[in-house]
């Protein structure tokens, strides 16, 4: 279960404190070998044309549950597991902050998923949040699958579920530390950043291939004195100037962020 750092942008001191221990906790974890031996090999599946689809559902189409949809399979392909089915509940913006922004169960082999009525992914690099929770919940299924087949970390997983340790708004320091350190939320938390930087460095190669491709193709056009229906180059204008747009702030979120430098190659 996603819940900790908050999606609230309206932060408490407790809540940015939280922020605070999540942000050093992960900056450590990141470097972890035990944790890159286990997920580096997975994170070079990800495949760049699933990448430029999900992200044409999410920013062009705005159609979040094929997204979602999407974004699930190509992480049930990367962690070699069965894509498990979803569950979309929407409720209003001021009670959003009150559910997990998304959770795994189990019992259901289903992801359920939390959504304001006026959520939108249309635009900026809007993607990276939804990549990065579902990506989370999906290590959470990946577990349960090694448990499953009794895998070589099975009975590492089994007993922290029979031991979970939980925190909430209100818990200590200590409280909080020990639940983002236990093994299940610790490789939860880990994975869903690696997995959401490899997905960002795929999105941003596939980016900048079109955005060199057009401009070739533009060229060529001029050249050859190509004439295109008005209304068809209008759509691939704004079309092209959106993801041009998007390119440009996944390159400055990618190099301005303090793990820019944990690439996964």
């Amino acid at each position: 279960m996603e819940k900790i750092p908050s999606d609230n942008s309206e932060k408490t001191a407790g809540a940015e404190l939280s922020q605070q221990l999540y942000d050093d906790f992960l900056s450590r974890a990141l470097h972890s070998k035990e944790y890159s031996d286990l997920m580096d090999p997975m994170i070079r599946r990800i495949d760049e044309d699933q990448v430029a689809s999900i992200n044409d559902s999410f920013l062009l189409y705005g159609d979040y549950r094929v997204g979602y949809k999407e974004l699930v399979e190509l992480l049930a392909n990367t962690l070699g597991i069965e894509a498990p089915s979803l569950y979309f509940k929407t409720v209003p913006e001021k009670e959003k902050s009150k559910y997990p922004s998304a959770i795994y169960d189990d019992k259901k082999k289903c992801i359920g998923i939390v959504l304001s009525g006026s959520e939108s992914y249309l635009g900026t690099g809007k993607i990276i949040g939804p990549v990065r929770k579902i990506a989370h919940e999906m290590w959470h299924a990946y577990q349960h699958s090694e448990i499953e087949k009794n895998g070589k970390r099975a009975s590492l997983y089994q007993n922290n579920f029979d031991n979970y340790i939980r925190a909430n708004r209100n818990s200590t320091n200590e409280e909080i530390l020990a639940y983002l350190e236990q093994p299940i939320e610790a490789e939860a938390y880990v994975f869903g950043e690696k997995f959401t930087i490899g997905f960002v460095e795929k999105l941003i190669g596939s980016l900048t291939k079109e955005r060199d491709g057009s401009i070739g193709k533009t060229a060529l056009n001029n050249i050859a004195g190509v004439n295109q229906d008005d209304e068809d180059e209008d759509f691939f204008n704004s079309e092209y100037e959106l993801k041009m747009d998007q390119l440009n702030r996944l390159q400055k979120i990618y190099n301005n962020s303090r793990f820019a430098g944990l690439t996964n190659k």
